[in-house]
């Protein structure tokens, strides 16, 4: 796998990196150390992209990371790039896919107990639930829901 990175990025006269992986805290430093060692070619680089998204704020960072060293960047989807992976891949200079190869919808994901959740989850049924207290249809159990939402998180989302 290693030599054909190599081989494509001698083609397209760019670094080569890899990102096949769910974005999550964490990715930005894996990218750095694999970055640093890279030999620049004119500033270019290359990156094969297959993610089923993640955190935007991971996204931002690995940008930055990218974006301080290099001047172009192509980004290629051979498969998916969901959400945060569409943020990332728009990011790029260029974005190379084919007749298989799909960007999702932008839906930002929050971290709960190891698991990404839609934050659009939480805002529905923050209104389901407040729609319902409001028709007096509200159960206790619900209503035990309800009070664990908090509202400043819910504004962040």
């Amino acid at each position: 796998m290693t030599q054909r990175l190599a081989d494509i990025g001698e083609k397209l006269d760019t670094d080569m990196v890899t990102i096949i992986s769910p974005i999550v805290p964490g990715l930005e430093h894996r990218l750095c150390q694999a970055i640093e060692p890279l030999p620049e070619h004119e500033h270019a680089i290359t990156i094969i992209l297959d993610t089923p998204g993640g955190v935007v704020e991971v996204v931002e960072r690995m940008v930055a990371v990218i974006r301080s060293r290099y001047q172009e960047v192509t980004v290629i989807v051979p498969d998916r790039a969901m959400s945060a992976g569409t943020i990332f891949a728009l990011s790029a200079d260029k974005i190379m896919m084919d007749h298989f190869s799909c960007l999702g919808p932008i839906d930002p994901q929050i971290e709960r107990e190891g698991q990404l959740v839609p934050a659009l989850s939480y805002l529905n049924q923050y209104e389901r639930l407040n729609e319902k207290s409001m028709t007096g249809e509200l159960s206790t159990a619900k209503y035990a829901l309800l009070v664990k939402l908090d509202l400043g998180e819910l504004h962040q989302f």
